[in-house]
């Protein structure tokens, strides 16, 4: 099983994530290959999903942003999570409102780097599962 993950920096549920990844693994999980899961290596909603999936002794992989790069480098690391995982089984998208107090778009709305990585992964066909924080 493949599982890619974006989220907010600021998404603090880990009982969400462990909820999204027990649904994946009753729909995807077949013991004769490994679980992997692809990450952002961010803090929030990566990290978090760091720690689950290594509790249970699934494989990460990690995708670090090279900030070097400038402003975009996030959204170029979600684009080459989803290049990594153009075969992954889902998806799973940990939102929140977007709260950049500078931000010009109206709100509400999502997450800028969640927002954007959900619209990747739609477009390489995979199947995009979304968790709003309440």
């Amino acid at each position: 099983m493949i599982l890619g993950v974006t989220g907010s920096r600021d998404w603090s549920s880990r009982e969400v994530i462990a909820a999204a990844f027990d649904e994946a693994a009753a729909d995807f999980y077949d013991p004769a290959y490994p679980v992997v899961v692809i990450e952002g290596g961010a803090h929030g909603a990566d990290a978090i999903c760091r720690i689950e999936a290594t509790s249970r002794g699934w494989h990460v992989a990690t995708v670090k942003a090279i900030w070097g790069l400038g402003n975009s480098a996030g959204h170029i690391r979600n684009d080459a999570m989803v290049y990594l995982g153009m075969n992954a089984d889902a998806w799973l998208a940990f939102v929140k409102p977007c709260n950049k107090k500078d931000c010009l778009i109206p709100e509400p709305h999502d997450s800028h780097g969640t927002a954007g990585c959900i619209k990747a992964a739609n477009t390489a066909g995979i199947e995009v599962r979304r968790y709003d924080h309440h």
